[in-house]
């Protein structure tokens, strides 16, 4: 449970925002309601609304609260709900006063440095946190906020070099591999946070960001003193993500030698899929807007080789032809649907169990977690059998019995044959559902006792 301003985070994993349109309020109430902190991007949030191309403005101002409403009714009370807000939009101060009007739990603000942030939420109970990629820019924002507001951030965001979307790296570097990596960021941003811990009296909690962050990821860098992570690529790929089915189609799609390092017109340094658009941008192609929403301060119309408004819409729609497609790099690693729960399990997991193993799967049944005994009692524990459960559900036996599958399934998680979907035990009298998840995270199943994760309950 971490402690932010004066509300409580059960699951320690932010979901990272994502525009246009791909992590509105449904993905953002689908995380907050499995006790994370769900995202609604502000870029554009007001999109399809018939009057956007009247006036942007104002569409995005309602699109932005309606958005903001809809995930706190479908987050239960659960976790809580941000907004992401650039600082590079021309908006910016009137979407801060329209999130802190709507009820945002939370305003995590990058794409620049948020220095003005603190003066325009002004004494409204929102939780504030800037996204840095160095601790450089840690080190301005917290001496700018101390000296000029009296506050320091409720939490920060560290986005590493192989986060998606805009990028707060050179962009040589970024090509040439040679960024700066999280390992090496996060604890020069907590040398930076621990004299302001110490003034204000109060932890500052760390989230990292970039890479297909695992579970075991998690578990690693909360190690390193980070509080959590922030995901975004993999839950793109779940029922519950706003964007089109052609836009997480191309995700699925995707594999690493599909991903490139593109200039956005925001000014900054992007990860995107390849495509079409991407390949005429490289051609020399100019794609001049055919309209114009205003909404970025250093995009000059007449100049910008195209329009990301435009491009991103497109995508979030789904025209694979003319959409920018933001991707993490470890986009193919992403390779099947799944929903929110599913994906948040994991972490869940990893918050709950100590790491000591690489090789042992998480076995979840029907919302349940078993745990996997030692075989030195093969077939029994306490009072239960242990099953192996395929995935058609087929295959139903006690774990003495199948010692081939028995034996691989016992084995690190890639050694697992597709055919087996998990082991579960089953307590006497309880009726057997084909329904057992093998979940990839590394955690120690010897010390797993039975528990319900609170995202199934």
């Amino acid at each position: 449970m971490i402690q932010i301003r004066n509300k409580r985070l059960p699951l320690p994993v932010i979901q990272g925002g994502m525009g246009v349109g791909v992590s509105l309020g449904g993905l953002a109430g689908a995380v907050a309601a499995c006790g994370g902190m769900g995202c609604v991007s502000a870029a554009h949030a007001g999109y399809r609304e018939a009057a956007f191309r009247q006036n942007p403005q104002e569409a995005d101002l309602r699109g932005l609260k309606q958005e903001i409403d809809r995930a706190r009714r479908l987050s239960n009370g659960r976790g809580l709900v941000a907004v992401n807000l650039m600082v590079a939009m021309k908006q910016y101060a009137p979407l801060v006063r329209a999130a802190v009007e709507a009820g945002a739990d939370a305003i995590i603000s990058g794409a620049g440095l948020p220095l003005e942030l603190p003066g325009l939420v002004g004494k409204a109970d929102v939780a504030l946190a800037p996204i840095v990629s160095s601790a450089r820019a840690a080190k301005l924002i917290l001496k700018t906020w101390d000296k000029r507001y009296g506050v320091t951030p409720d939490f920060l965001v560290i986005e590493g070099c192989k986060a998606g979307g805009h990028l707060g790296f050179h962009e040589d570097d970024l090509l040439a591999g040679t960024a700066q990596p999280l390992e090496d960021i996060l604890p020069q941003v907590l040398t930076e946070l621990a004299p302001y811990r110490e003034k204000y009296g109060r932890d500052i909690p760390v989230f990292v960001a970039g890479g297909g962050l695992t579970g075991a990821d998690l578990t690693r860098f909360r190690g390193l003193g980070a509080a959590g992570v922030q995901i975004a690529t993999r839950l793109i790929a779940t029922e519950e993500c706003d964007a089109s089915q052609a836009y997480k189609d191309a995700i699925l799609r995707a594999r690493a030698e599909d991903v490139r390092i593109i200039h956005s017109p925001v000014g900054m340094p992007g990860r995107a899929i390849y495509s079409p658009l991407i390949a005429r941008m490289e051609a020399g192609q100019r794609q001049a807007p055919a309209w114009c929403a205003g909404c970025i301060k250093t995009c000059d119309p007449a100049q910008t080789p195209y329009c990301i408004t435009h491009a991103l819409i497109r995508a979030v729609e789904g025209d694979w032809e003319e959409g920018l497609f933001f991707c993490g790099a470890e986009v193919g690693q992403v390779n099947e649907m799944s929903t929110v729960a599913e994906v948040l399990a994991e972490y869940q997991a990893a918050v709950e169990y100590p790491l000591l193993d690489r090789g042992d799967p998480l076995l979840v049944h029907r919302g349940q977690s078993f745990r996997r005994d030692l075989l030195e009692q093969p077939g029994q524990a306490d009072g239960g059998a242990e099953l192996v459960v395929s995935k058609e559900g087929d295959h139903v036996g006690p774990l003495h019995g199948v010692q081939q599958d028995a034996a691989a399934a016992l084995g690190p998680v890639d050694a697992v044959p597709q055919q087996i979907q998990g082991i579960v035990r089953v307590l006497p009298g309880e009726p057997l559902k084909q329904s057992a998840i093998l979940l990839p995270p590394p955690v120690n199943i010897r010390r797993c006792v039975d528990h319900r994760f609170p995202p199934f309950s």
